[in-house]
């Protein structure tokens, strides 16, 4: 596709268009025709007639390559055909070719970057000429880190959105001696949950996300771990941690932790536990034509409880009483939950200066 920018060059605007077909760009003459799948493109003026051409990598398995399509038309409206595509170089094998071409060292000669199969980056520069290049041996791209050591906490699993286009989101374990803005309330570290600033320096960072449905998170709440991050927006935040020791049915609990930050919305901790008993052995029943169903006689419930809560700059305790019981009559025998998990759930502001939030010394203990 081919969205145009409507900004400049040192501001870009790229714009939702209103129709996709009108952004597509064939590449076949009859463009209801497909060849391949997953492309990545790079633009190029291959043949220095000034209309850009393009280079695709197939991410397909097995027999992919990376193809040249030179340009029949024009800058702003291009035209590719079959007729003229070729293979510049073939894959090998190997899945996902992501084809660039950079004048790196400032010799006016095009030399290539690539990444290879052990996660790092290589360039081999051009010490041929534009007409015949000739690439020496790959040297590894080495970098230093813009950002501090992420340390992922134990027991828990954060989601902080990455694959819904939260790009700089992150939740990391934070001790005072590396972020002096964490102070925890309690020991030596505390779970935070933030922004790291946008490598990019010419288009700023999204300051406003458009949630994939119409409701919020909490609308969802009971369905969260399948729903909630599949559909939920690109700034939801969540932080689960399963039970360690039993739930008691019948008992009190006292849940509690403390929190502070900026910029938090939507913030809830939940408390969500699980009943199950298995009342008799499933039955089989044969039907028509050798079909068969397992019948299947149990009890189940889920439970939750959710407690919203907001932040401030300092350490405030949020705090929960609750008692584990199931109404299902099935399950008043159970003793226990079949299982239990503690989540901590928001949305954060985003942006270089978005929202960050700060938790520590959650506990569950019997009253």
């Amino acid at each position: 596709m081919l969205i145009p920018n409507a900004g400049s060059g040192a501001k870009p605007d790229y714009r939702q268009p209103s129709n996709i077909a009108s952004v597509i760009i064939p590449t076949m003459k009859d463009s209801l025709k497909k060849w391949e799948n997953m492309f990545a493109p790079a633009v190029w003026d291959w043949n220095k007639d000034r209309k850009d051409d393009l280079l695709v990598g197939e991410g397909s398995y097995s027999a992919n390559s990376i193809h040249l399509l030179l340009n029949q038309g024009s800058g702003g409206r291009p035209i590719f055909d079959e007729n003229n595509r070729s293979v510049l170089a073939y894959g090998m094998g190997l899945e996902q070719l992501t084809p660039c071409i950079v004048d790196y060292n400032g010799d006016g000669l095009f030399d290539l970057v690539f990444g290879k199969s052990n996660g790092k980056i290589a360039i081999p520069l051009n010490s041929g000429s534009k007409t015949e290049p000739k690439f020496g041996a790959p040297v590894e791209v080495k970098g230093s880190a813009v950002t501090p050591a992420f340390n992922s906490p134990s027991g828990r699993e954060c989601d902080f959105g990455l694959d819904r286009g939260n790009f700089h989101g992150f939740f990391s374990v934070a001790k005072e001696a590396d972020d002096p803005e964490a102070r925890p309330a309690e020991g030596v570290a505390c779970l935070k949950a933030g922004y790291i600033p946008s490598p990019n320096t010419i288009m700023p960072v999204p300051t406003r996300y458009s949630p994939a449905f119409g409701k919020t998170w909490s609308d969802y709440a009971w369905d969260w771990i399948t729903r909630v991050r599949r559909d939920g927006s690109s700034n939801f935040f969540s932080a689960v941690q399963s039970g360690r020791s039993p739930l008691k049915t019948g008992t009190s609990y006292i849940f509690s932790m403390k929190v502070k930050g900026n910029k938090v919305n939507a913030a809830a901790a939940g408390i969500y536990y699980h009943g199950y008993k298995k009342l008799s052995e499933e039955k089989i029943e044969r039907g028509d034509r050798g079909s068969v169903t397992v019948k299947k006689n149990e009890a189940e419930q889920r439970k939750q409880e959710l407690v919203p809560f907001n932040v401030g700059s300092q350490w405030t305790e949020v705090r929960k009483e609750l008692t584990v019981k199931f109404d299902d009559k099935n399950l008043a025998d159970l003793t226990k939950a079949t299982s239990w998990s503690t989540a901590i759930l928001f949305t954060l502001g985003p942006g270089s200066n978005g929202g960050t939030l700060y938790v520590d010394d959650v506990k569950i203990i019997e009253k």
